[in-house]
């Protein structure tokens, strides 16, 4: 029995880390559509909305990653027949970049409440939304992974020159703790690395994803045109929507003028606008891809600033500075 009890614990714990390696290589997006797509399933078998959550397997990656547990938890707890918007608007994340896509999340499950749209195909189709948008964060993470690497690598540059002077004979540590200069040299290196540190960070941060949802807007709009209710009303459901989960931020003003002509389109055609708008949410994407892409490879070039201005001059003052004022003492300690 106590091997077995061994067993099943190992068992669990190298599941846990082959999870936690799978989620730490997943977007937050990936993650949170996963999710989504499985309770627009179970929600298609017939499960009552409010009671779909529990069906969720902890043992997956993407139910136990850090963008996706905390609400999948808060959601188990709601009350048999209680409403899930506010609920999952109360657990989502209020920063970070899963944050906005837990919310759009909350607005389509709310559009279709509002509308009598059918849930699961709604689910299905922010689902759909949400991969492109991992996609795109995919495509960005592989894209920083160089830079991102190079940038750590270059920052102990100076701790190298530390180990430089010592193999060339001279002690360094001596010099930079008992000498004046060798303090200023020191404490300026130290500063220098700190400011290349945050100035790095701080590039990085401005290119990597920050769980925007380009096309959201007019996904939503799909959505409520999908329960065959007018333009006008599908356009003011989706509006108040985007106000009640916090979503104007995470939408993009051109949309608005874009979902306008899409329907004036339909109207004066009169085709259905949903295929129109599906397009457009789609370009949106691929634009939002292109960009964070480019972002992304132009940052191995910003990356050589901190370098240049701030590393190189360290390793000098670490590794150049000591040697020089270590020949120079001894020079003139023969003289």
């Amino acid at each position: 029995m106590t091997v077995q009890r061994l067993s099943a614990a190992r068992t669990t714990v190298v599941r846990r880390i082959v999870h936690a390696a799978a989620v730490d290589e997943r977007p937050h997006a990936e993650n949170i559509a996963t999710v989504v797509q499985r309770l627009a399933v179970v929600l298609e078998a017939g499960v009552a909305p409010g009671s779909a959550w529990r069906y969720l397997d902890d043992d997956s990656a993407a139910v136990s990653s850090d963008s996706v547990a905390p609400v999948v938890h808060a959601m188990r707890r709601l009350r048999r027949g209680g409403s899930v918007v506010p609920v999952l608007l109360e657990a989502a994340p209020r920063t970070g970049p899963a944050a906005p896509l837990w919310r759009a999340v909350a607005a389509a499950w709310q559009v279709s409440e509002t509308t009598g749209a059918p849930l699961a195909p709604c689910l299905t189709s922010i689902a759909a939304s949400l991969l492109d948008v991992g996609s795109t964060e995919r495509a960005v993470q592989i894209a920083l992974a160089g830079p991102t690497a190079t940038s750590r690598l270059v920052l102990g540059l100076p701790v190298v020159g530390l180990f430089f002077g010592a193999l060339l004979g001279f002690d360094t540590l001596q010099f930079l703790f008992t000498t004046t200069l060798g303090a200023v040299c020191g404490l300026a290196a130290v500063v220098l690395v700190l400011i290349a540190r945050r100035w790095s960070n701080r590039l990085v941060r401005a290119v990597a994803p920050r769980g925007r949802a380009p096309g959201l807007l007019l996904d939503l709009t799909i959505i409520a045109l999908a329960s065959g209710r007018s333009a006008l009303s599908a356009v003011a459901a989706v509006s108040t929507a985007i106000t009640d989960c916090e979503l104007e931020s995470a939408t993009e003003s051109a949309e608005h003028s874009d979902r306008e002509a899409v329907l004036v389109l339909s109207k004066r055609a009169g085709i259905p606008a949903s295929l129109l708008l599906a397009s457009e949410a789609q370009s949106y994407r691929r634009i939002a891809r292109t960009a964070a892409a480019r972002n992304a490879e132009k940052l191995g070039t910003q990356l050589l600033l901190p370098l240049g201005l701030c590393i190189l001059p360290a390793f000098i003052l670490l590794g150049v500075v000591p040697i020089v004022a270590g020949i120079l003492s001894s020079s003139i300690s023969a003289l």
